[in-house]
């Protein structure tokens, strides 16, 4: 079968390239001497036979090197670099060939056929076997068997296979064309044969037999038989000629058959897709013989002409050496990316038909190719349009728009204004700044190292445990605003407790009314004395470990703490609630090695709780293991899990990838229901949200499965973007902001094997523009080696905290990059004047990440003071605002008199005139009287 593909090959933005699908490529030809029937490169010369004898040629094809005449050829074989002849003058000979000296010894026995296995010759006629041992060129007779348990046999064909488990070989004689005779070598030499050790088996009937490392291969007329070495099942494939002879590379026959056809066959494959290839060769070439160089096979085919003889050389890529598998030939399909800039989207939709094409038919399958863009690169289009701008010094203005046009994973700016490059730190006393997206907004920094770091869900609050047992609160809002430090609002000491409990991972599970709970993994040692053989004041030292579970207050004091004795020795724990009464505690052990240094196993202990009011009881537990679920290996990277009716279990498995696992409460055991294999890249941290799984693997890959009827289906892939940095991680955690609908998603990354970093993810986002920041984690290259912690979590929707060099805590605010004119006071614009002379500005943005930068286009700014009055030429003296207060005073002053008299004065003269006319009536009423 053959392809051909039918496709376009370039577009607008990118091109695509297929490889052809050959099997056979024309090689070099060289020129021969005479006719010969095999040409046998190996890899310290060629050996060329011919009717009369043999040629050594070095490897060019062309030096000869000797030549040994040797008639009557029966049987011709290549082991460890010597060539075996058997040959025939009256009696049977063998001769021993190198390219430098021939060495022949007389048979005891005559011998028509020969097979090896380790240092040892095997050979035989019609009825013997015989044994020899050969050392260099010499071979020594040891024994011959000519019975089988009293049973004479015919021997057709014989060949052997080394099993390098038992260090023996098989021996495989084919008797009567039907009966297959096995027995072990080892045993031949050493005891009798009898019936316990030979083993008969009835078969297709054949006249040529061979064995290869893994399958036995039978050969009739115009047929071939292949059988497993346990001869439980056989697959026959039929030719449609007669076959004149075979040659083997791997597990590749090469058969010629009687009207010079080539047919070449793939022994490990399926029955319908065994024949790799079947020429039809010219009536005056032959197939020679074919043989590895490097990682390519090469077929010899012999031709002639008018001037002589020939060897073609043809190329393949299978078989391959030492392998078990079928070979398939590499089919290539490679997209570059012409213009990168002008990507615009994260994936495209390709076309592609291929024609599978065979001797009987053609078939067409249509593929659509999705090209995804894994973001190396930053994208820019033009998204503000007004090129030429003027603003008041105390107006501000936002100029946000202009960043909106970029698109980029771990995405940076940088100002040119005026030809001088900035960072957003130095953009002091400028005409713009750039805010950032990931934004530090305090810090605490503890005495001890931090060993966890977890929050109380709806609070502000974060806690942390150091190791000196002290279990530490901070108000992530409350802090002093000139050191930044967070204030510490509750402490509470485990040691006041018991001076040997040692605790870690601490994680939050759920809050109810006035009180949360917490678990942690907790040690207990104690040293014990003991009087050993007259020996006093002997001590040892035991340790004892718990799940504990702390139930605290809002006032940050302990209500209670309950511990559960574990199985085993912990090394992470995972704590997961149904937001209702039930809680799960899952416990992973330290590995267990085992014998065998490729299967390392560990156990996982599952506790669930139910806590109500200040009550607390175990419900069930179990111990997980490969044995309970049926696994032939179990080796738990990390661990998260999800209550959804059953308790669901999602494991980071070495071997088997994603494992899903729920609880049966009617049969009361955990199983395995879906499983997510990983190939060649193992998956290190696992992560779920309501209806997601998470999974980050060795090299960074963060996948995303979506939770359908809860059967995981894969979703997208976000791929490290970094061209020049070698992206890893190790097993750790996944922290999401929410999770019911997270946004945004914190994983760790490892810079080139050595920097540890936070890579702060978008989960709205495209491939383009996903990876929001990588936030150096540890300025230590030991700090977080092997595994890490659960050391950053999520306050609320837009920040977080995380532990940094094992001491600080710091707490970041997530937001957008922003690009301002800011407001300025006068003191702030004569100081940018100062620092930049000019307040005509030419600006331009630079959008970069490790990998590229693009630039916008250019951009003029003029930031403009208010018109001055002529009297504002000159300047005015301090002393002048006084005196201009007092003057308004006295002004005010006199013009209250002023108006004072002026009322006051209208006033007495209606007083006096209205007492005359009171004295006037006052008289006329007297005299009336």
């Amino acid at each position: 079968m053959s392809f051909e593909t039918v496709f376009e090959p370039f577009s607008d933005i990118y091109s695509l390239s297929i490889s052809n699908f050959t099997k056979l490529s024309l090689g070099n030809s060289v020129e021969l001497r005479k006719m010969y029937i095999q040409i046998i490169p190996t890899e310290n010369y060629v050996l060329m036979q011919y009717n009369e004898g043999i040629d050594f040629f070095e490897s060019d094809f062309e030096t000869l090197i000797r030549n040994v005449p040797i008639k009557d050829i029966l049987s011709l074989e290549v082991y460890n670099d010597l060539v075996y002849i058997l040959y025939s003058n009256v009696t049977t000979y063998l001769s021993i060939n190198s390219p430098i000296l021939t060495y022949e010894t007389n048979l005891n026995n005559q011998c028509n056929m020969m097979t090896f296995c380790m240092n040892y010759l095997i050979c035989g006629d019609d009825d013997t076997i015989s044994y020899y041992i050969c050392i260099d060129t010499s071979c020594s007779f040891i024994l011959s068997i000519n019975t089988f348990n009293f049973l004479k046999i015919q021997i057709t064909s014989l060949t052997s296979s080394y099993i390098s488990s038992k260090n023996d070989c098989n021996i495989y004689i084919l008797s009567y064309y039907i009966d297959l005779y096995i027995l072990s070598f080892v045993k031949t030499l050493n005891n009798q044969i009898y019936a316990d050790n030979l083993h008969v088996h009835i078969i297709n009937p054949a006249y040529k037999i061979y064995a290869t490392s893994l399958q036995l291969y039978a050969f009739s007329i115009s047929s071939m038989t292949v059988y497993s070495f346990e001869m439980a099942n056989d697959t026959t494939i039929y030719f449609n000629d007669m076959i004149n002879r075979f040659h083997f590379l791997e597990n590749f026959v090469y058969i010629s058959t009687l009207n010079n056809q080539l047919i070449i066959v793939d022994g490990l494959e399926m029955v319908f897709r065994m024949v790799y290839l079947d020429i039809q060769l010219s009536d005056n070439c032959y197939y020679s013989s074919s043989w590895f160089i490097g990682n390519f096979s090469n077929t010899g085919i012999i031709c002639s002409n008018e001037t002589g003889y020939f060897l073609t050389n043809y190329h393949s890529f299978c078989p391959q050496q030492n392998t078990s598998t079928p070979c398939d030939v590499p089919f290539m399909l490679e997209f570059s990316i012409d213009y990168p800039a002008d990507v615009d989207n994260y994936f495209y939709l390709y076309n592609v038909t291929f024609w599978a094409t065979s001797q009987m038919q053609s078939v067409p399958l249509y593929v659509a190719f999705e090209l995804l863009i894994f973001g190396q690169v930053i994208h820019y289009t033009e998204s503000f349009s007004k090129t030429d701008i003027s603003i008041y010094y105390d107006t501000g203005i936002d100029l946000t728009d202009i960043l909106d046009g970029f698109t980029g994973n771990n995405l940076t700016f940088m100002l040119d204004i005026n030809g001088h490059i900035l960072s957003p730190q130095e953009s002091e006393n400028s005409p713009l700044n750039i805010l950032p997206n990931v934004l530090q907004i305090n810090n605490f920094t503890s005495e001890y190292e931090i060993d966890s770091i977890a929050c109380i869900d709806n609070t502000p609050y974060i806690f942390i445990y150091d190791i000196n047992s002290n279990l530490i609160f901070l108000n992530s809002s409350d802090f002093n605003e000139t050191t930044q430090q967070m204030n510490v609002i509750g402490n509470i000491s485990l040691s006041s407790f018991q001076k040997n409990l040692i605790c870690a991972s601490f994680q939050y599970i759920s809050t109810k009314e006035t009180s949360f709970l917490i678990a942690a993994i907790c040690v207990w040692s104690y040293n014990f004395p003991y009087y050993w053989q007259s020996i006093a004041n002997i001590t040892e030292n035991s340790n004892a470990y718990f799940i504990t579970l702390f139930q605290i207050n809002f006032k940050f004091e302990l209500d209670f703490a309950k511990a559960f004795q574990l199985p085993f020795q912990p090394s992470q724990l995972k704590a997961i609630s149904d937001d209702t009464v039930k809680l799960t505690i899952l416990v992973v052990d330290y590995t267990i090695n085992t014998i065998d240094s490729t299967y390392k196993n560990n156990r996982l202990y599952r506790a669930e709780f139910i806590w109500e009011n200040t009550t607390l009881h175990l419900e069930n537990q179990e111990i997980i293991d490969m044995f309970s679920l049926n696994l032939s290996s179990l080796y738990i990277y990390s661990i998260d899990g999800y209550y959804n009716k059953h308790m669901h279990i999602v494991i980071a498995d070495k071997w088997n990838g994603v494992l899903i696992l729920y609880y049966d409460y009617y049969y009361l055991e955990t199983r395995v229901k879906y499983s997510i294999p990983s190939v060649d890249d193992p998956i290190y941290t696992v992560g779920v949200s309501y209806k997601m799984i998470y999974t980050v693997s060795k090299s960074g890959i963060l996948a995303t499965y979506a939770l359908y009827n809860g059967e995981p289906v894969f979703s997208s892939n976000r791929y490290p973007f970094a061209h020049n940095t070698r992206i890893s991680t190790i097993p750790s955690f996944i922290t999401l902001n929410d999770f019911y609908s997270p946004q945004f998603l914190i994983y760790s990354v490892i810079y080139d094997r050595q920097g540890f970093y936070l890579r702060l993810a978008n989960l709205e986002g495209t491939a383009l523009n996903f990876l929001i920041s990588d936030i150096e984690f540890s300025s230590s290259r030991n700090a977080c080696m092997g595994s890490c912690p659960i050391s950053a979590v999520f306050i609320n929707e837009t920040s977080f905290a995380f532990v940094y060099n094992m001491f600080d805590v710091k707490y970041y605010y997530i937001n957008n990059y922003k690009l301002q004119v800011p407001i300025m006071t006068e003191s702030e614009y004569k100081k940018m004047k100062e620092k930049w002379i000019h307040t005509n500005f030419t600006f331009r943005v630079i959008g970069l990440n490790e990998n590229n930068n693009v630039t916008t286009g250019y951009y003029n700014l003029e930031i403009l003071e208010y018109k001055k009055t002529g009297s504002d030429d000159y300047s005015t003296p301090i002393w002048i605002f006084p005196i201009i207060s007092i003057g308004i005073l006295i002004i005010l002053i006199i013009t209250v008199k002023l108006i004072y008299k002026i009322i006051f004065r209208r006033r007495a003269v209606i007083v006096v005139r209205n007492i005359d006319m009171i004295t006037e009536d006052s008289i006329m009423s007297i005299n009336s009287y």
